[in-house]
């Protein structure tokens, strides 16, 4: 995507912190400060989200947050079946070249 190019005015202490990111990874000062704003809106929305989710949780009538916790509690119990994490058992060499 092309640049836009605009003008701000920094306090001279962030400039200098700018500056020394800058030289320390190697990146030109307009890396540093669109690094910086992406990793601060990134966060921005991440905080964001919690306090939407928690809004939501909170909002929950009390049959809601039951129903919730019953449906969280068969998943786990479900999930605890499963054997995706386990290591599918080897076949022997001889087995192996059989269905082949």
């Amino acid at each position: 995507m092309p640049k836009v190019k605009i003008s701000i005015s920094l306090d001279p202490s962030v400039l200098d912190a700018v500056d020394q990111a800058a030289s320390i990874g190697g990146e030109s000062r307009t890396a540093v400060i669109e690094r910086w704003l992406r990793d601060a809106s990134r966060y921005a929305r991440s905080k964001r989200l919690e306090a939407e989710t928690a809004a939501y949780y909170d909002s929950l009538s009390v049959s809601d947050q039951e129903e919730n916790a019953a449906w969280a509690a068969a998943s786990s119990r479900s999930s605890r079946r499963l054997l995706i994490d386990d290591r599918p058992k080897r076949t022997s060499r001889a087995s192996r070249t059989r269905r082949g």
